[in-house]
């Protein structure tokens, strides 16, 4: 798998809840590092700093 995370024991909190299209032939390792490279997408260091909007 070729994702950069820190060393963490799970990947909870990397997985990027949204929906995600795949096939029959798809990877459980495929899977998982389109889930963590969304994440790194949308979690960009601003968010790091500012947080998600909830819509508060």
């Amino acid at each position: 798998m070729r994702i950069s995370i820190p060393e963490a024991k799970t990947l909870e909190g990397y997985l990027f809840p949204d929906t995600y299209e795949y096939t029959a032939t798809t990877t459980r390792e495929q899977l998982v590092e389109s889930m963590v490279k969304r994440f790194q997408r949308v979690y960009t260091a601003e968010k790091r700093e500012t947080g998600f909007d909830l819509g508060r």
